[in-house]
């Protein structure tokens, strides 16, 4: 009896410095865990925010030059005196040729494909579609950019007749090399390679599953009052100022964010189309308007504070 007491005392239990440790060690392969996955997902729309700022100030820019030569006494070519007409045009101008001196390109690159022209579809959706015989160039930020043909649309407008509209999506690889190269929503992941439209009146608008799901941008509504007084929304993601400048009419002519549903019409049976609109917003009664009006309330694109706070 003795002997088996003198067992049962030698057995040893952790130690609390011990228990300590361990769970010091547990919290460490946690946080890295985090690391690893989550903090990848939040950058995208910090990165999603800038590739859409990097292209709307590109493409303004690429605007007021085709204006500008149009309006010059000096000798442009016709192909400068407007807005870019193919995939390559739009990639030289959009791009800076580091090897040359040709006076085009506002995006700062590290790789160059604009020369050959090269193109993606509408449907690309994985890493077999975007490869880097396809990429149109990749800038010094380490972003991927591929752009489509130009195609266009006639968008019907709650204001009247339907709204002709040539444009070109540009997708972008928001985290070039890195995972998981895709358009698609995959087992709750999101893509890291994003859709734009750009039109040929020199406009940016967000498509696809950034503008419904609500990890990836932001946006505010100006409410404009009768007597011309604006009042502003707190940040709030991109569908929910949707529907709540616009409700469910869309107003192409007079702001192209406006545009939603249409866009189901425009890029069904591609990785573009996005995901089910969640249904939990309504129009503010500060932006209905009355059927022929001009809606009374603007939407604009924000970035999300804090990231590197």
């Amino acid at each position: 009896m003795k002997k088996n007491n003198e067992s049962f005392m030698s057995k040893k239990a952790f130690t609390i410095p011990e228990l300590m440790i361990f769970m010091v060690i547990v919290g460490v392969i946690s946080v890295c865990m985090m690391t690893i996955i989550k903090p990848n997902e939040k950058a995208l729309k910090y990165q999603y925010y800038n590739a859409y700022n990097t292209l709307k100030t590109a493409t303004y820019n690429v605007m007021q030059d085709a204006m500008d030569a149009s309006d010059s006494d000096q000798s442009y070519s016709e192909t400068d005196k407007k807005f870019p007409e193919t995939a390559k045009e739009l990639c030289k101008k959009l791009a800076v040729n580091r090897d040359t001196n040709d006076n085009y390109g506002y995006i700062n690159t590290a790789k160059y494909n604009c020369i050959s022209g090269p193109t993606v579809s509408k449907s690309a959706k994985d890493k077999n579609d975007f490869t880097d015989a396809k990429m149109a160039f990749q800038s010094s930020n380490s972003m991927k950019y591929y752009i489509t043909q130009k195609d266009s649309y006639s968008f019907p407008d709650e204001l009247g007749a339907n709204f002709e509209m040539d444009y070109f999506v540009v997708w972008v690889d928001l985290n070039g090399n890195k995972g998981p190269n895709t358009a698609e929503i995959k087992k709750g992941r999101l893509p890291d390679i994003v859709p734009f439209v750009i039109t040929s009146n020199g406009n940016v608008i967000p498509v696809g599953i950034p503008t419904t799901d609500r990890r990836y941008l932001q946006a505010t509504v100006t409410f404009v009052s009768d007597d011309n007084e604006e009042s502003y929304s707190d940040p709030m993601n991109f569908y929910s100022a949707q529907v709540t400048a616009f409700g469910s009419k869309e107003y192409p002519s007079s702001d192209f964010n406006s545009i939603r549903d249409s866009w189901d019409k425009v890029f069904q049976g591609t990785a573009i189309v996005p995901t089910t609109f969640p249904k939990d917003v309504s129009q503010s009664s500060k932006c209905r308007v009355n059927a022929g009006d001009v809606p009374n309330c603007l939407l604009e694109i924000v970035e999300e504070k804090g990231f590197y706070n």
